[in-house]
């Protein structure tokens, strides 16, 4: 998989661009608030139809301007691929695939797959649960439209199910285990299907962890379960109640049971995959509470390149990989195996300064200067 060409009317500070990209790895160079991250956003937009920092369509458009549009054209073993993701000046969003309009988020997330490691990853461990879902979950909807479908549909009945959980005790009157069997339906889909990816992505992770750390160090990552508790060994529990969609359907309604009194006391439902986290564990314990900063990192990085393999093990195509402003935070060692990841796939990095990369990449290499919405090829190859 490769962008070739990106193009972006009235989309965050860019006026109008039309870039190509000519280099296996593409180096964006500029100031701070110039529009580096700006152009990784667009990519990323293009791979999954949402913006990575931006909640509404309408937080991207360009101040002054009524819409936005982004155009990728990319190039993959299947044929030339043609995205276009924008926000019309009516209020709608606008989604193309190779000329045809398409009305589905599901119809254009994975078309073309990208891998997005910036700062704000190095929460990955020690931030929320909801991170670490997200973390599956894009992988995931970027290779399976049904589990994006799943994904989606259970959101919409989680919101439903909660708008009745807030009208107290009428709320079984109104349908609540109707609601609730949608529920378990889509709930368990979910749980399988990521299950079924940790024992796949879980090979990629150790072998990392061991590369980056030296083998001084083992990453594990398990399936921590609002359905059967949240011990390690309750995990365990749950990676084994996966492979039987019956028993975890029934554990899923047994809770669902059990919590309804606090559930309309709270209004809220508090079972499902939408509570549901990683465990990553560094030689046995718990990253989150025992791992040091270097440790932390070093999970992140293994979590990041067992990505990439993950996504190219799908179809054989290798993911683009987008690296915003990363390379500073990390040390020698672990920007060291990053770069030969680098050397494997379409990459594009953005920095304030090319002199970290200065030999360390391979021959082709393309420099661009990153100046007040413009993006232009370096004249001597190299931005400085």
């Amino acid at each position: 998989m490769r962008l070739k060409r990106l193009q972006l009317h009235d989309f965050r500070s860019f006026s109008t661009l039309d870039l190509t990209l000519s280099g296996q790895v593409n180096v964006f160079v500029g100031g701070n608030a110039e529009g580096k991250t700006n152009a990784l956003e667009a990519v990323y937009l293009l791979a999954t139809g949402r913006s990575h920092r931006a909640v509404r369509d309408r937080e991207l458009v360009r101040w002054g301007a009524p819409a936005y549009l982004a155009r990728g054209d990319f190039e993959r073993p299947a044929g030339p691929l043609r995205v276009e993701v924008g926000f019309s000046g009516e209020g709608r969003k606008v989604l193309r695939l190779n000329g045809l309009p398409k009305r589905r988020l599901s119809e254009i997330i994975g078309q073309a797959r990208v891998v997005l490691f910036a700062p704000e990853d190095l929460e990955l461990v020690k931030g929320a649960p909801e991170v670490r879902r997200h973390y599956i979950d894009l992988q995931l909807s970027q290779v399976s439209p049904a589990y994006y479908h799943h994904l989606a549909t259970y959101h919409r009945i989680l919101e439903q199910r909660n708008r009745l959980l807030k009208g107290g005790s009428q709320a079984e009157a109104m349908g609540l285990a109707v609601w609730d069997e949608k529920l378990v339906a889509h709930g368990v889909e979910i749980i399988q299907r990521r299950l079924t990816a940790l024992e796949k992505l879980s090979r990629w992770v150790a072998l990392a962890q061991r590369q980056v750390s030296g083998g001084q160090e083992e990453l594990s990552v398990s399936y921590q379960s609002s359905i059967v508790g949240d011990s390690p060994r309750a995990s365990r529990e749950a990676t084994a109640a996966g492979q039987n969609d019956e028993t975890l359907g029934k554990a899923f309604r047994r809770r669902l049971e059990k919590l309804r009194p606090v559930e309309l006391e709270r209004g809220m439902t508090l079972v499902g995959p939408h509570r549901d986290d990683l465990r990553l564990e560094v030689n046995g314990q718990d990253a989150r509470l025992f791992s040091s900063q270097g440790q932390q990192r070093t999970a992140v990085l293994a979590l990041k390149l067992a990505e990439v393999e993950f996504l190219a093990a799908d179809d054989g195509d290798q993911p683009i990989l987008l690296l915003d402003d990363v390379l500073s935070e990390l040390d020698e060692r672990r920007r060291g195996l990053l770069l030969e990841t680098v050397g494997r796939v379409q990459t594009i990095i953005t920095g304030t300064d090319a002199a970290p990369l200065a030999g360390r990449l391979a021959a082709d290499v393309a420099f661009y200067h990153v100046a007040r919405g413009t993006i232009t090829p370096a004249e001597d190859g190299r931005a400085q």
